[in-house]
């Protein structure tokens, strides 16, 4: 593949607006966390989502063999957060310092005040290129009335 059109091809991609959310797990007794832009709702009978991920990142190992995440959707108040889940500067455990959060029903961890959450079992997994596509039956939701956290052309935005 041509470099200046994957280049282009990024570069065309971060036009697009998204919100921004952190996608945990939870297996051999350890978290795993990271931000996550491509999370879309796939059905509302039965509730299911799906969440994109390189596959090569460990987090995406980890779901592959847990079989089950979490979304969190980050509100205005998470850019910081956003930023630490999205960096490889910080470990797992550094990641969920400093902030609250409790099990779902899979036992993913949920960010206390995120604005909303989506706790999912994985009932079927589709790679494709360099990425892991997961479609997620809902077991439990949540919300809260904020205003989003949003990401446009590499840049985080608070509305």
């Amino acid at each position: 593949m041509n470099y200046n059109f994957l280049g282009e091809y990024k570069n065309a991609m971060s036009r697009w607006s998204s919100g921004v959310t952190i996608v945990t797990s939870f297996y051999q007794n350890k978290d795993f966390g990271m931000t996550v832009g491509s999370f879309t709702s796939v059905s509302l009978l039965p509730p299911l989502v799906s969440i994109c991920i390189q596959s090569e990142y460990k987090s995406c190992r980890v779901i592959k063999h847990s079989k089950k995440f979490a979304v969190n959707i980050l509100s205005k108040i998470h850019k910081n957060i956003g930023i630490v889940f999205s960096s490889k500067n910080f470990s797992m455990m550094q990641r969920f310092q400093q902030l609250y959060w409790h099990r779902g029903k899979t036992g993913c961890l949920i960010l206390d005040d995120c604005l909303s959450f989506f706790d999912c079992k994985v009932v079927r997994v589709y790679i494709f290129g360099d990425h892991t596509i997961f479609i997620g039956k809902v077991l439990n939701v949540g919300y809260k009335n904020n205003k989003p956290l949003l990401y446009h052309n590499r840049e985080w935005f608070l509305l």
